[in-house]
């Protein structure tokens, strides 16, 4: 039993040559964990996982996109993909309890049939159905940021992804025309959509000669930085960021450098100071 397998049941072990006794003893000794009835675990599974599988079903929308490596706006609960033809679901913290609404934890069934079934593993639904249960689920601003992910991160194709809406409700075209697999992060394809609601020309992922490149260029003058929750830190980091937005700005840039909480809760703040900025170059040059 691989790492990448998180869980596989009894009657696998059995193939593989492992007895009752020698499942017994595993778990006893904390090699494996009994999940559910039939079904074991590494004790390094992610917790989400197990949640999952307690219940009776894998992981699915963001939080299947988050085991691919994808971007997600990491919410307080799991969400469980579930099959139609799933009896007897379990408590996510106590395999011998039925489930209850009282006792989900908050997790978020799934119960809409996986378009791509072959994809999924014991333990969770492929990339392309995360990504159709994330279009019908999240609000489209997340449904895009983490399409944007799977298709600058190259899990899956262009071609696979218009194969994929197609099968959607109607409502979710909107999420694959917003689309731009260029965005590297959540929070610049958040800016992104910020942008373009108001009309800016937005150009994301810019290079500019001897000093790098940029997450976004709005109408030609204005530089934005978002500077994600695991990036830009350490005084190194902070130099380098520096050295960029001085030499920006000797180019005739505004340079604007957002943080993750100022562009996830206060986007408003976020659009006010990109239009002003915007204004201030409209002005003109300094005499």
């Amino acid at each position: 039993m691989h790492n990448s397998t998180f869980i596989t049941t009894r009657n696998e072990l059995l193939h593989d040559g492992y007895s009752g006794r020698d499942l017994t003893r595993a778990v006893a000794n904390g090699q494996l964990l009994r999940v559910r009835n039939g079904h074991y675990a590494l004790p390094d599974t992610p917790p989400r996982v197990l949640q999952a599988v307690r219940i009776g079903g894998v992981v699915g929308c963001v939080t299947a996109a988050a085991l691919h490596g994808l971007w997600v706006e990491h919410g307080p609960f799991t969400h469980v993909s579930m099959r139609r033809e799933a009896s007897r679901p379990r408590s996510p913290g106590d395999p011998h309890r039925r489930l209850t609404t009282a006792n989900r934890d908050g997790c978020r069934l799934h119960w809409s049939p996986l378009l791509y079934p072959n994809d999924a593993s014991s333990a969770s639904i492929g990339v392309l159905d995360a990504l159709g249960q994330i279009a019908r689920c999240q609000p489209l601003p997340i449904a895009v940021a983490t399409l944007d992910s799977a298709l600058n991160q190259r899990n899956v194709k262009i071609e696979q992804v218009r194969e994929l809406f197609a099968l959607l409700p109607a409502r979710c075209e909107r999420v694959l025309a917003l689309a731009d697999g260029r965005s590297m992060s959540g929070l610049e394809t958040a800016v992104r959509l910020m942008t373009l609601e108001r009309g800016w020309d937005t150009e994301p992922q810019v290079t500019f000669a001897r000093i790098g490149t940029v997450d976004l260029v709005i109408e030609g003058c204005v530089v934005v930085e978002t500077d994600g929750r695991d990036w830009h830190t350490g005084a190194d980091a902070e130099a380098r960021d520096y050295a960029r937005d001085a030499a920006l700005a000797a180019l005739g840039y505004t340079v604007l450098r957002f943080s993750y909480a100022q562009v996830m809760f206060q986007p408003d703040v976020v659009a006010r100071a990109i239009e002003m900025a915007l204004r201030m170059h409209r002005r003109g040059p300094l005499p």
